[in-house]
């Protein structure tokens, strides 16, 4: 046991939840970890990728109502919003909550210019997939080279 601020420390080499217990201990726990995830933001993971013909966008939403997400395109911008809720027991005394929830919003510039009118998006088993059709007149076509 050693001393740190004049508060006694013990530590033991035994995980991860011991150095959560040390860090609490050193700091204090502060306000509660649920009201604080209350109104919190959260980031859902996302992965873009690029295709001859479409930029393909994934997300990650495992919990949130398909009604609860909003995807719109300005320009070049992919806007992504949407908010996840829990419900909770208001008789629960919560020990831990580590599940994101709350509001989230991503914005991802597109590297190329879309076909607006032909984007689908599908929502199943948690994830978003997004296909941005790109416009036509930037997809790679070959060009006939005529001779003299």
């Amino acid at each position: 046991m050693f001393r740190y601020r004049d508060r006694p420390v013990r530590v033991a080499l035994v995980g991860p939840e011991a150095v959560d217990d040390l860090l609490e201990h050193l700091w204090g726990r502060g306000e509660s970890e649920v009201s604080r995830r209350g109104g919190e933001t959260w980031l859902p993971p996302v992965d873009v990728s690029e295709t001859a013909d479409a930029i393909l966008v994934t997300v990650e939403l495992p919990g949130v109502e398909p009604d609860a997400i909003a995807l719109s395109i300005n320009g070049d911008l992919l806007t992504l919003k949407g908010e996840k809720h829990i419900a909770c027991d208001s008789n629960e005394q919560w020990h831990r909550f580590e599940r994101p929830c709350g509001s989230f919003e991503r914005a991802f510039r597109l590297p190329a210019a879309i076909a607006v009118d032909k984007v689908s998006a599908d929502y199943r088993d948690g994830v978003l997939s997004v296909v941005l059709p790109k416009a036509r007149n930037l997809q790679p076509r070959k060009i006939a080279i005529g001779g003299v």
